[in-house]
């Protein structure tokens, strides 16, 4: 929303090519039609409209029973550990977690990270550093505490950094223009190559039956158009 001279608009945009990566191309007499946009409109101040806009999204919400009795995840990530999980830091937050009766502990970004999470993702080995006895140490002991754990993934990436990408086929990633589509320093996974899948599938596989993984959050932190 803008106010200029005697002008009050609202403009609403959806993602552009310089900002997001979005890009879609029109033929003569074909057309593309948007998401669509909710707007509210309120007498009162900025809290009152965002009031009005969760009333609108609840109303929308496809049902869900998660939704009517919401289970307790405490996630190490928000103004905690932020991306830097190591056995040591995690143990005092699991004993926390559990007298809390949380159901679920999830270990966020970085278990596989040596050093800076964001652009090594991909591979999803757990890091030895972080780690010294294994990823498996603090993933049974959240299960000692009678807790369900987690670990956090973002399946559709892979980052420019990741010991990955230079050993598969650049048809693993989105293209265009012939080259792999990047955004923030990560590639996105076409699951569309069969490849691909494999590669998910084997990764899911060894989070649930070699670590004993109950819980996955799944992330998504980029814009590939």
């Amino acid at each position: 929303m803008s106010d200029v001279p005697e002008t009050l608009y609202l403009n609403i945009s959806g993602p552009t090519y310089q900002e997001s990566n979005f890009l879609k191309i029109l033929k003569p007499n074909e057309s593309f039609c948007t998401i669509q946009c909710a707007v509210a409109f309120v007498n009162g101040d900025f809290q009152d409209s965002i009031r009005e806009l969760t009333k609108y999204r609840r109303i929308i919400r496809r049902k869900n029973k998660d939704n009517e009795n919401p289970s307790v995840i405490f996630n190490d990530y928000m103004n905690c550990l932020m991306g830097d999980p190591t056995t040591e830091k995690l143990i005092p937050l699991i004993d926390a977690a559990a007298e809390a009766n949380c159901k679920y502990f999830c270990i966020d970004c970085g278990w596989y990270a040596d050093g800076y999470w964001w652009d090594g993702v991909g591979e999803w080995l757990p890091s030895k550093a972080r780690f010294p006895g294994g990823i498996k140490e603090p993933l049974d002991y959240i299960k000692s505490k009678g807790m369900i754990a987690g670990l956090w993934l973002e399946l559709e990436v892979m980052g420019i950094n990741c010991p990955l990408v230079e050993k598969v086929s650049p048809d693993w990633f989105f293209q265009r223009n012939g080259r792999p589509v990047k955004d923030e320093g990560r590639y996105q996974l076409d699951y569309r190559n069969p490849e691909v899948i494999k590669h998910a599938n084997a990764v899911i596989e060894r989070l649930v039956e070699d670590y004993g993984v109950g819980y996955i959050k799944m992330d998504y932190n980029i814009n590939s158009g």
